[in-house]
């Protein structure tokens, strides 16, 4: 399942079961998939969303917050070494 369908699942009203799974979809995506390579304004967004959304899906586990670190300390590791500037990754306005 894609961002846009997760998203999509939970803004409209679907049986339990699809938004249950919508929601642990949202969570993988938001502590491991896309926090290896979104920028810090990509992640802001998603935290907005998740606290309008569902704000129980804001607090990490312990292991979560530890997949969710590392996801970013390999996307700040992969910058450097292809030798990009934060303001290249992170500008508003490109």
């Amino acid at each position: 399942m894609f961002l846009e369908e997760t998203i999509e699942r939970l803004l409209t009203a679907l049986p339990q079961c699809d938004v249950k799974k919508a929601r642990t979809r949202f969570r993988q995506l938001y502590v491991a998939e896309l926090s290896l390579v979104e920028a810090r304004s990509v992640e802001a967004a998603m935290r907005e969303l998740a606290q309008a959304v569902d704000p129980q899906l804001i607090p990490l586990t312990k292991e979560q917050r530890a997949a969710y670190d590392l996801a970013h300390a390999l996307r700040n590791s992969l910058a450097r070494s292809w030798g990009l500037e934060e303001t290249i990754i992170d500008n508003p306005n490109p």
